[in-house]
């Protein structure tokens, strides 16, 4: 596994390639969604797989604890519906019915953060072409998104809002590529939806574990402005970003 240090640029440049996959055979206003979406799911399952091997290697052999644990998880996987378990199985036929399944346990698994947000997509239609080659262009997909430089767990990225920067780095890409901007290509309600409640989350980290100030934490997480992050921050925790510190500063301190 690559536990390098990776820069924005470097992740970027990863996921603008995978588009290769779809190129010549797709159109480009609608693979954009099939490699967002890839790219959320695999992102979901390292961050998953990261804290998972964080609780083994702190609570050794008490898989009843780890599982209560990842309960607590701000995203819940359920067995087998992972970027991990769909890579394993990507030489078998049903790549693109597999997929499907996955994504909507997830999103049933999370559903007060995730509903409607696949309802959109299928990586089993028709437009991705007849069986064989569907399952085969899917394979490849899956295989872009395993290379070991497309490692996203937090213990390689540290800080970096990698997921929303990427998003908005294809967004843009998309884009100029369909001759308007970032500010007028679609974006769904759910999906900007979901990308605050990922910055949020990235947030509230950098709260607990550094003393930098709010300021340069609503610019790490991917804020234009210090009013659009308090604004978010305030509608999803119903704390202010201060008073949200010191209150879980004060659980921890309680808790140790």
């Amino acid at each position: 596994m690559n536990q390098a240090s990776i820069s924005q640029d470097d992740i970027n440049a990863i996921i603008w390639k995978s588009c290769d996959t779809f190129r010549g055979s797709v159109d480009a206003s609608d693979y954009k969604n099939y490699v967002l979406t890839m790219l959320f799911l695999k992102y979901l399952s390292d961050v998953w797989q990261d804290h998972y091997e964080g609780y083994q290697a702190k609570y050794g052999n008490e898989p009843a604890l780890i599982a209560a644990m990842m309960k607590t998880e701000r995203f819940v996987l359920p067995p087998k519906a992972n970027f991990y378990a769909l890579h394993k199985d990507r030489h078998l036929p049903g790549n693109g019915e597999r997929i499907d399944e996955a994504l909507h346990a997830i999103e049933d698994a999370n559903s007060a953060k995730l509903r409607g947000v696949f309802q959109d997509i299928s990586f089993n239609a028709n437009k991705l072409g007849e069986e064989k080659s569907k399952n085969n262009l899917l394979r490849h997909l899956l295989e872009d998104f395993a290379q070991a430089d497309m490692n996203l767990r937090p213990s390689r990225i540290g800080s970096q809002d990698i997921i929303g920067n990427a998003y908005e780095f294809l967004i843009s890409r998309f884009a100029a590529g369909a001759g308007k901007t970032a500010g007028e290509f679609y974006t769904p309600a759910q999906v900007s939806d979901l990308l605050a409640e990922l910055r949020i989350g990235h947030a509230c980290n950098l709260l607990l574990t550094t003393s930098h100030g709010i300021p340069w934490i609503a610019t790490a997480s991917g804020f234009p402005s210090l009013s659009q992050f308090y604004r978010k921050f305030t509608e999803l925790k119903q704390l202010s970003p201060a008073h949200w510190r010191r209150q879980h500063a004060l659980y921890r301190q309680g808790g140790s």
